[in-house]
């Protein structure tokens, strides 16, 4: 499906509720996406198409898990 690639959302919430958000870590930038998706973008999806995830669980996953 095209942006926000709404299809990817199910395979991210399996993920999560696998895992949980501690063990997640959010990146952009791989390779093969950036044809299809620009880094502006990237950032735009992580932070407007996730609401279905915790503001402690995005924070997580942005920057505490590493």
């Amino acid at each position: 499906m095209p942006y926000p690639f709404l299809d990817a959302m199910a395979q991210i919430k399996r993920l999560r509720d696998t895992f949980s958000a501690e063990r997640l870590m959010w990146g952009t930038d791989w390779p093969v996406s950036l044809k299809e998706l620009t880094y502006p973008k990237s950032v735009e999806l992580y932070h407007d198409h996730l609401n279905w995830m915790t503001d402690r669980e995005r924070k997580m996953v942005r920057s505490e898990t590493v």
